[in-house]
Formats: structure tokens, sequence, C-alpha cells
């Protein structure tokens, strides 16, 4: 009888047990369904179902191709899949769909070559960045910064860096920066043997010094630099990889990156502490002033992140197109020396505006954007091209490499010819967009462009003649930029 009983308790237990399995399973799948299907923002709307092969053509590569080549190869790869391809317009699968369905994300990237499609999107107000793709850079900062989110979070940050980046505050910004790198120009070129010179590990420390003194008034250490672009290295060196952009946490190096990104932060507070330490009245409000001012910020930690994006977005970024630019004129003396008669013979407050200038800065932006990737973003309704739809809530990119080199737009696209934005038609110029558009376009763009002006006036109005001693190797991290490329130099 004991037997019995414990027979049919058995017997109980494993039908609640089955049942419960069961009802769980269902759940489950009901759950993923309403997910999926009804609340999920990447779903094909009703454009996609209304009429067939409405997305614009795919590029036969899988999601372990992307995931291979992109962390080595960066916007490299997807300039050459859509020159291998040729379709202005084209789709990408970077997630398979049973991935896709667990994580909620896109299963497919939407690459934009075409200029006119690309500034449409680029330039309203209402396609997204889409936060969740970002959220890996977050391991630089404690939460999303403003370049990271969307709302009223990334708006007010805007409103108050357009006060910071006025003409009249950035001319005395340019001025501190430019006296920084006037130093390093006549110690290293000048006065010094010009031999094989790192520009680019040299002025982008120059270029750190020079941007965080003018924006934050904080005048940082040799020892404080290095730390900081080690630091930033080694924490961008882990958001590069496409692992990292989709599982983020689970990604290796997580944790290293992280503990970087806390040190860096560590580093940048000093900029507030000695901020508060100074006399409260400037003559010259810079960022720190209207970042410091702003009362929308919910603590000091929300404004180091900042803090750390704008320093770490300021000195790489403009330190390598200055380089490129020089690069491409020791590619080509007669330009070089074309350049450097009209930078002699102009005026010298109209050496930074002469048309040789600009268009030499023009055309080395345009083959070598130094943020290569592009701009991503969320569509925010229907956008037509030719017979295809790209559908709302779709995740597009806008590649600036095949933008800029498009053969549709530009004669001799993969030519350095400055002489080209002489008679440039409209269209080519729209095409050329290295710091994006739009209402999340770079928010130090004025400053940016008048230090590039500036030191490249500053390196050939003088008497010398540059050279290439070592061609470097192409990197992508952070910025797509070379290592170890360097420079001699020469009176002549």
């Amino acid at each position: 009888m004991d037997e019995l009983s414990s027979h049919e308790l058995k017997s109980n237990y494993a039908w609640i047990w089955w049942c419960s399995i069961t009802s769980t399973v269902f759940l489950a799948i009901f759950l993923s369904y309403y997910l999926f299907a009804v609340r999920n923002p990447h779903r094909d709307n009703d454009a996609t179902k209304k009429k067939k092969h409405v997305l614009p053509p795919f590029i036969p590569v899988g999601f372990f191709y992307i995931l291979r080549n992109y962390s080595e190869q960066g916007p490299l790869l997807w300039r050459d899949l859509v020159e291998q391809y040729g379709h202005p317009v084209c789709c990408i699968k970077m997630l398979p769909k049973w991935l896709a369905f667990l994580l909620n994300r896109p299963s497919i990237i939407v690459l934009i070559t075409d200029p006119h499609m690309a500034r449409r999107y680029l330039q309203s107000p209402k396609c997204l960045k889409p936060v969740w793709l970002y959220k890996s850079q977050t391991v630089l900062l404690s939460k999303p910064g403003f370049s990271t989110s969307e709302g009223f979070r990334a708006m007010h940050v805007k409103k108050s860096l357009a006060l910071a980046f006025q003409s009249k505050n950035t001319k005395y910004m340019l001025d501190i920066v430019m006296m920084h790198v006037r130093l390093w120009i006549k110690s290293r070129f000048l006065e010094g043997e010009g031999k094989d010179i790192d520009v680019g590990h040299e002025l982008s420390r120059v270029m750190m010094k020079g941007m965080v003194e003018a924006m934050f008034r904080y005048r940082m250490s040799d020892e404080e630099i290095e730390t900081f672009i080690l630091l930033h290295q080694k924490a961008w060196k882990f958001r590069k990889t496409s692992f990292a952009m989709v599982f983020r946490s689970a990604a290796p190096g997580y944790n290293d990156a992280r503990m970087a990104g806390k040190q860096i932060r560590k580093l940048v507070r000093r900029f507030i502490e000695e901020y508060r330490s100074r006399p409260l009245y400037v003559c010259n409000p810079t960022v720190i002033d209207y970042l410091m001012k702003d009362t929308n910020y919910c603590s000091d930690d929300d404004r180091i992140n900042d803090f750390v994006t704008i320093t770490g977005a300021s000195y790489d970024t403009t330190a390598y197109t200055i380089v490129w630019a020089m690069i491409d004129l020791c590619h080509h003396p007669f330009e070089q020396d074309k350049l450097r008669k009209a930078l002699h013979f102009a005026k010298p407050h109209e050496r930074s505006n002469i048309p040789e200038l600009r268009n030499t800065i023009r055309e080395s932006s345009r083959l070598h954007p130094v943020g290569g990737t592009g701009s991503f973003r969320t569509m925010a309704h229907d956008f037509f091209f030719e017979d295809f739809v790209v559908p709302k809530g779709q995740l597009v990119m806008a590649s600036l490499f095949n933008l800029q080199r498009n053969k549709q737009v530009f004669e001799n696209p993969l030519t350095f010819i400055p002489s080209r934005w002489n008679s440039m038609k409209e269209e080519s110029k729209s095409s050329s967009i290295p710091f994006s558009l739009g209402r999340r376009s770079c928010p130090g763009i004025a400053l940016a462009q008048a230090v590039v002006r500036e030191t490249i006036s500053q390196l050939f109005e003088a008497n010398v003649e540059y050279s290439l001693s070592c061609e470097g190797e192409i990197s992508y991290q952070f910025t797509f930029h070379t290592v170890g490329t360097r420079f001699n130099s020469k009176r002549i």
C-alpha cells in the first residue's frame, strides 16, 4: 500500500511537472510572438507586405564574414563590398534571423551611397540615432552621453555647445590651440633637423594639449596626455569590434575596456575640480563655461561623460586630417609646390582662406575621411529609391568612403585633384560630408576646420619641403588614420 501510494505520488508530481513545462513553453511562444510580431520596432511594415522585393538588393555575405572582417578593416569593409557589387543602396545581412529575434535587433543593415538619399535622411529631424548600437561606447562612460543619446539629453547639450562655438569664442580657442602648434612646428621643422618625424603621433599629443586648454581651461601634463590616449585606445579597441556592437558585456575585453573608461573619467574629473577652484568671471567663455552653467545636467557625472566624449573626438580627428593632407601633398609634389607658392604670395591675414588651401583640405578629406564608418540612423518613415523601399524603422548607414568616392559623382574619384573644387557641381559638393549633416552633425566643426586650415598654412607657408620617409600602415581605431607614417623636411 505504501509502495502504491508512493508510485501515485510520483505520477502526480510528474504530471504537475509536465503541465508546468508545457505552460511555460506556450507562454514563452506567446510572449515571443507578441514582442517580435507586435512590439518589435525592426519588423517589416505594411510597405514591405504589400509589395514583393521592396527592399534593395542584398550583398551576398553572411554574418560570420562581417564578424570576422569588420574588426580588422572597419570602414574599408563597407567600401570594398559596395564597390564589388555596385548598387547605390543595398542590404547586408548582419545577424541570423533567430539571433536578431532573441536580441530584438534588426537582422539587416541598409548601406546608402547615393548622395541625395543620404542627405535626405541625415537632415531629417525624425531620423534618430540607433541608441542601442552605440551602447558599446558606454564602456568609456558611466552612462550614455549626449553623442549616443536622443531626446532632451542630447538637445540641451547641443544648445550649450552651439553657444560655446560662436565665432568670437571659436577665435579665442583657436588662438590657444595654435600657440601650441606653432611651438611644435618651430621646434620640429624650422629649427630642428626635420628627419624621420612621426607627425601623427606627435601632433595628436599637441592637439590634445591645445584643445583641452582651449575648451576646458585645463593644462594637461605630458603624463596625463599619454595616460588618456593609451586608455582611450584600449577602450576603442574593444568598441570597434562587431562582436562588441552586438553582444557588448559578453564580448572579449569588456572588463578591461570598462576599467579604462573608469580611469579616464577619473582623470577628466580634474577639469571640473580645477574650474571650480578659480574665479567664475571670464572674458571669453569656452566649452566648460557653458556646460558647467547648463542647469539641465542631473549631476557632474553626466558632465564628465560629455567632457570625455568631446576630448576624445577633438584631438585625434583633427591631427589625422592634417596628416592625411600632408601624405597626399607628399605623393603629389606639384600640388605641394603650388600650395606653398600660393601661401607665400598671399597676405598674412588671408593665408588660411586662399582657394588652394581650402581645395587641398576638401580633396584630402574627401579621399580620407577620418570618421570613415559613416553615420547610422533609424528610418522615421518609408524612403523610396527607384523601385525599392527602405521601410520605416530600418537601420541605415551612409558610408562616407563610398559617398565621397562615388564614380557617378566624381570624375577620377580615387585621384587627388584639389583643383576639381574650383568648378565643382552642387551634386558633387553635397556628396562630401566628412562632418556629417543635420542636427547630429559635429558641434565643433567651426573650431576643427579653423585649426586644420591654420596648421596646414603654418606648415607650408615657410620655405620647407616635405617628403615621406615611411608610408606606415592604415589603421582603424576610433579614427581612420595611419600608424608609423614618418616625414622628412628640408629648407628650400
